[in-house]
C-alpha cells in the first residue's frame, strides 16, 4: 500500500478516471452490440474482458499477508443476502406495487438479514467488515455521501439515455456517443484537476464542490422538454454533473481511506467501491418507481417521469452536501486524528492526507 499524500491522491484520481472511461467505451460498445447485432450481443463482452484480467493476475504485486487468512462466510452470506432481499422487493414494488406479499416479505428479510449482519460482525473473531472502521465521523460522512453519489451517477445516465432513445428518437450508438462529453469531463477533471486543487483546498472544500455541482447538472436537465434539443437542454447538465462527479469521487476516496490502519487499507477502498455499487443499485430502484408512478399520472408522459427523476438527483446531491457540512468538520476531523496517536506521548509524522483532514 502507497504511503498518504500526493502520490496516492494522483493514483486515486487516475482510477477514477479509468474508471469513467471504461464505463464509457463499455456504453459505446454496448450501443454498437445492440444496433448491429441485437441486446444479447452485449453478453458476449465480458468473458473476454474476464480472460484477459486473469491472465494479468500473476503480474500483480504478491504483497504481504495483513493478518488472518479466515474467511468471514457467515457475514459474506448475510449482507449479500440483505443486498439481493431489498433490491428484489424494491424492483418487485416497482412492478407490482410495495403492498404485494412479496416485496413485503423481501424487504422485511432485508432487515432481518441486516440485522443478523451487524450482531454476526460484532461477534465474529475475524470480521469482514470491523464495525470499529466506521467509528470516525469522517469516514461515516463520506461512505454516506458515496451512497448517495451511486444513486446520482446510476440515475443521471439511464434516465438520459432512455430520454435521448425514447423521447429524442436516438439510436443505441448514437445514445453511447452522446455521453462522451460527460465521460471526457470526469476523465479530464480527475487527472488534470482534481489532484492539483486536493493540494490547495480541503478534502471537504473539493468534495462539496463537486457535490453543488452534480446537483447544478441534475437541475439543469429537469427543464428538459420533447421538443428540447440535446446541445442546450441535456449537454450542458451533463458536463456540470461529469464535472461535479470528477471532484467528487477522488476526494471522497481520500477520506474514506486516509487515517486507517495500513492492513485495513483494502477494507477501506472496498467500502468506498461497495458503496457506490449499493447506492447506485437500490437508487435506480427507487427513482425507477418515482418516474414511473409520475408517467402515469401523467397521461403516460415520459419526460414528465424523466424530470421527477432529475429532481430527486438533485435532491440526492444536496442531502449528500449537507452531510459532508455537518459531518466533516474540523473538531471532528481532530478527534478522529486524535484517535490514531499512539500512546505514551509517541506522536509519529502525519501523513499529508491526515494533514488535509486536520483542515477539513
Amino acid at each position: 500500500m502507497n504511503p498518504e499524500g500526493p502520490a496516492r491522491n494522483r493514483a486515486l484520481a487516475i482510477w477514477q478516471a479509468t474508471t469513467a472511461a471504461g464505463a464509457t467505451a463499455g456504453i459505446i460498445a454496448g450501443g454498437l452490440l445492440t444496433q448491429y447485432l441485437g441486446w444479447r450481443a452485449v453478453f458476449l463482452v465480458n468473458p473476454p474482458l474476464i480472460a484477459v484480467m486473469l491472465a494479468l493476475v500473476p503480474r500483480l504485486p504478491a504483497g504481504q499477508s495483513a493478518g488472518s487468512q479466515h474467511v468471514d462466510v457467515p457475514g459474506a452470506v448475510l449482507v449479500t443476502s440483505a443486498l439481493a432481499a431489498l433490491i428484489f422487493g424494491l424492483s418487485y414494488g416497482q412492478q407490482h406495487g410495495f403492498t404485494s406479499v412479496a416485496s413485503i416479505a423481501a424487504l422485511v428479510a432485508a432487515l432481518v438479514l441486516g440485522v443478523g449482519f451487524v450482531r454476526a460482525e460484532q461477534k465474529a473473531t475475524a470480521p469482514m467488515l470491523p464495525l470499529a472502521i466506521l467509528s470516525a465521523p469522517t469516514r461515516r460522512a463520506a461512505l454516506t455521501a458515496m451512497l448517495l453519489i451511486g444513486a446520482v451517477l446510476a440515475g443521471y445516465v439511464y434516465f438520459v439515455s432512455l430520454y435521448l432513445q425514447r423521447v429524442q428518437g436516438f439510436g443505441p450508438l448514437a445514445t453511447g456517443l452522446a455521453l462522451i462529453p460527460s465521460t471526457a469531463t470526469v476523465v479530464l477533471t480527475s487527472t488534470l484537476g482534481t489532484r492539483r486543487l486536493l493540494t490547495r483546498f480541503t478534502v471537504k472544500q473539493v468534495l462539496l464542490a463537486g457535490l453543488v455541482a452534480m446537483g447544478a447538472g441534475q437541475l439543469w436537465l429537469v427543464q428538459i422538454s420533447p421538443g428540447a434539443s440535446y446541445a442546450t437542454a441535456v449537454l450542458p447538465g451533463l458536463v456540470l454533473t461529469a464535472l461535479g462527479i470528477g471532484l467528487a469521487l477522488p476526494a471522497a476516496s481520500i477520506a474514506i481511506t486516509s487515517g486507517v490502519q495500513p492492513r485495513d487499507q483494502g477494507l477501506a477502498g472496498a467500502l468506498f467501491t461497495s458503496g457506490q455499487q449499493v447506492g447506485a443499485a437500490i437508487g435506480l430502484a427507487v427513482l425507477a418507481t418515482a418516474a414511473a408512478a409520475r408517467t402515469a399520472h401523467a397521461a403516460g408522459s415520459l419526460t414528465a417521469g424523466y424530470r421527477l427523476s432529475f429532481l430527486i438527483v438533485a435532491g440526492l446531491a444536496s442531502l449528500a452536501a449537507i452531510i459532508v457540512a455537518v459531518q466533516l468538520r474540523s473538531r471532528t476531523c481532530q478527534q478522529e486524528l486524535t484517535r490514531h496517536q499512539p500512546a505514551q506521548g509517541r506522536v509519529p509524522p502525519v501523513p499529508p492526507a491526515e494533514i488535509q483532514l486536520r483542515k477539513c
